[in-house]
């Protein structure tokens, strides 16, 4: 925890935020994949959110 400013060394908090990072960041990756308009871009998109999910899984399992 001492790599954080004091006023952020909530254990909790900071679990919460990158929980909540990493699911976002999955929700982004669909997001661009409906958007996208070339074929190329809708793989990348929907890779990216793939990943994203299995970090957020794995991230999920390792706080049980």
């Amino acid at each position: 925890m001492s790599y954080f400013p004091e006023f952020i060394r909530n254990p909790y908090g900071i679990t919460l935020s990158l929980f909540g990072m990493s699911l976002l960041s999955s929700v982004f990756g669909f997001y661009s994949y409906l958007k996208s308009s070339s074929r190329g871009q809708q793989y990348f998109g929907l890779a990216l959110s793939i990943f994203a999910m299995v970090i957020t899984f794995w991230f999920g399992f390792t706080l049980m």
